[in-house]
């Protein structure tokens, strides 16, 4: 199943690559001989080929709607297929530096803070990439997700502070206000503010969230009663994880040394 979901996937984006580049440009037939070549080699997975085709394109200095565009399946082919993330952001950024069109940015600045974010995990870089989609004017439509992935970047950067600071600004409920409400919850866990992790883990079981959410929560309250040495109600709440989280063995050991504390507290 899997197999045949990742051939889909591969056979959608070759269809992709080729109406991106194709769409709205006028190639003379010296151009479009070599992609031409390059969408052959890339329906036959061979990728490095069509890399290579692509790459003998810009080199001759095509007119710029053709290397914007060709920038930009170059950065797909990198980044998707050769996992080469360098080489993507080059091609990328190659768009930033000749292209106005916001359409084209937009996209071209998408790809580079996904990159940084969920690739190269250089979180400075894509707090510093998803911060200038959020000041986009007009507000673009992903608004929500720039604000999220903007704010992971922070947390994953052990900016704890100023996470807090900006989260405590975000009022309104979007579809990622969840998760970040948990890392909010996290953050006072690392900072051993554990009676505030505790009200606010208490208040996240409230929400609409799923059976792995709720076993992470409970797991993340269940440790901060332990630090503050309450061992009856991290003993209870490990207890009642027994039947939910899917490693028994983690759950059994805690409360098999939690139960050796209170024996030893007794003597």
């Amino acid at each position: 199943m899997k197999k045949k979901l990742a051939l889909k996937l591969k056979t959608f984006l070759q269809i992709f690559f080729l109406c991106l580049i194709l769409c709205s440009c006028d190639f003379s037939p010296y151009y479009l001989k070599y992609i031409e070549q390059g969408q052959n080699f890339l329906k036959n997975q061979r990728y490095v080929e069509a890399a290579q085709v692509y790459e003998k394109i810009l080199m001759e200095n095509p007119p710029k709607d053709i290397s914007v565009r060709v920038n930009f399946q170059l950065g797909e082919l990198y980044s998707i297929y050769l996992k080469d993330s360098d080489l993507a952001l080059k091609h990328y950024k190659a768009i930033i530096s000749i292209e106005n069109d916001p359409t084209w940015l937009v996209k071209s600045k998408e790809k580079i803070a996904n990159i940084y974010f969920s690739f190269l995990n250089n979180y400075n870089k894509s707090k510093i990439s998803y911060k200038i989609l959020l000041d986009f004017k007009p507000q673009l439509p992903n608004f929500e997700f720039y604000y999220f992935r903007y704010l992971k970047s922070i947390f994953n950067n052990k900016e704890y502070r100023l996470y807090q600071k900006i989260f405590s600004k975000k009022i309104n409920k979007s579809k990622y206000y969840n998760e970040m409400y948990f890392l909010n919850s996290v953050i006072y866990f690392y900072q051993k503010e554990y009676s505030t992790c505790i009200n606010k883990l208490k208040y996240y079981l409230t929400l609409d969230i799923n059976p792995s959410e709720r076993n992470t929560a409970t797991l993340l309250m269940a440790n901060s009663f332990e630090s503050m040495e309450d061992l009856e109600s991290a003993y209870n709440l490990f207890y009642k994880l027994k039947k939910t989280y899917p490693n028994t063995r983690l759950i059994d050991e805690r409360l098999k040394s939690i139960y050796n504390r209170k024996v030893s507290r007794k003597r």
